[in-house]
């Protein structure tokens, strides 16, 4: 147990500001390309060519086999909405096709409140800077302990999914397809991990909790936590190089299709991974957070289930991304 707690905590440490780890998005992407139909496959391909990382990710996907290397270039641009969140000057190798575009928060709170203006939601492709960190989650908000609440912001993953996947149908031209594409990619699997779908108002947290990010699993006197609840399901899966996360894709691709995998409706995944983080997310060992309560980490059962119910999301968004996809790329 002091093993796999030590494991626990080492994977919370990955950035709070992303739903699913690099990989986690890598496997949704891999299993939505495999439900792609073959025209849709052509055009999907042919966008992802404009993105200023196309090359980096032609390379690197030199590293797997041949027929393996469109669905790995696939794989990667659904990371990409998450790369533009690192300064620039700090990326990695990885990402040097980043470097000469400088991105910035346009938003408060770290980025996370959208600014008021209609810059906001703006579409305008890859001319566009900011980094949108809004986009990416629907913080409906829920309390356990009568604590008043506020209604999630303007625009967000929700209003971002419609409002891309019917530009993606449009007459726009295909720089900005491919900018919305690389951002629906990211998007239909960030609302699939429940922690990006709400946010949770108590006594301790009276502006909310964030998805989990204030939930710290150890006490620490600095700002920073270094162990926390949107983390570690974040990185669930653990961490997993491109081969592996193909072959991670490859093992969940293989199960049955879902019984409501179909299900196109992108509020209804949200009232989902909603619904998930309150019978599945916030329930012991992990804090009710209540004055007085102390953090506490997850435990091998909360461990095992917090696997299994993202593994069946994961699924699931890989599903209905294809949906997206093969339907509004049809027009």
């Amino acid at each position: 147990m002091k093993t796999f707690l030590a494991v626990a905590l080492m994977l919370v440490s990955a950035s709070a500001a992303q739903a699913w780890n690099g990989e986690g998005h890598e496997i949704v992407a891999y299993i939505a390309y495999q439900h792609l139909d073959p025209a849709t496959r052509a055009k999907v391909d042919a966008l992802l060519a404009l993105n200023p990382c196309f090359n980096e990710w032609q390379t690197a996907a030199k590293a797997v086999p041949v027929a393996q290397r469109s669905a790995a270039i696939f794989m990667q641009a659904a990371t990409w909405p998450d790369m533009i969140k690192r300064n620039k000057g700090t990326l990695s190798t990885q990402y040097d096709c980043q470097q000469d575009q400088t991105y910035v928060d346009d938003g408060t709170r770290g980025g996370d409140v959208a600014p008021t203006g209609p810059e906001a939601s703006q579409n305008i492709g890859y001319t566009d800077t900011a980094r949108h960190r809004y986009w990416h989650f629907v913080d409906t908000p829920f309390s356990t302990d009568g604590t008043p609440t506020n209604p999630s912001g303007t625009p967000n993953a929700l209003t971002q999914i419609v409002a891309l996947s019917a530009a993606l149908a449009s007459s726009e031209s295909d720089d900005i397809k491919s900018y919305d594409l690389v951002w629906i990619e990211h998007l239909v699997g960030d609302v699939h991990q429940p922690l990006h779908d709400t946010s949770r108002f108590t006594k301790n947290n009276p502006n909310g909790d964030n998805g989990g990010n204030a939930v710290c699993f150890v006490v620490t006197n600095t700002p920073h936590c270094p162990a926390e609840l949107h983390g570690y399901w974040d990185a669930i899966l653990g961490a997993q190089k491109l081969k592996n996360a193909l072959k991670a894709g490859k093992q969940l691709n293989a199960r049955a299709k879902p019984s409501d995998a179909d299900n196109a409706d992108p509020g209804v995944w949200v009232d989902e991974g909603f619904k998930l983080a309150k019978s599945d997310v916030y329930i012991p060992p992990i804090s009710d957070d209540e004055p007085g309560s102390s953090p506490v980490k997850p435990n091998k059962a909360y461990h095992d289930n917090a696997k299994k119910v993202a593994q069946a999301q994961i699924l699931l968004a890989g599903y209905r991304l294809a949906g997206v996809l093969n339907t509004e790329l049809a027009h």
